[in-house]
């Protein structure tokens, strides 16, 4: 595998939030890895802001996000 300034390019892809299927009794650990994934990417406001504050031309960024 190649590298790229010391870090393998696996290190560089999108990280995985779990593999772990939710079944109900892991709904606060799932739910906890999600809201630290998000704040790791940066998208605080997602989790914090209603969809009905955001301007119309971010919308479609914002609900992808969703999706």
């Amino acid at each position: 595998m190649a590298s790229t300034g010391g870090m393998s390019s696996s290190l560089l892809a999108t990280p995985i939030i779990t593999s772990t299927k939710l079944n109900w009794k892991n709904y606060s650990s799932l739910s906890t890895s999600v809201e630290l994934w998000f704040l790791g990417q940066g998208y605080h406001d997602h989790l914090e802001k209603n969809v009905s504050t955001i301007l119309e031309e971010e919308k479609p960024k914002w609900q992808k996000l969703d999706f």
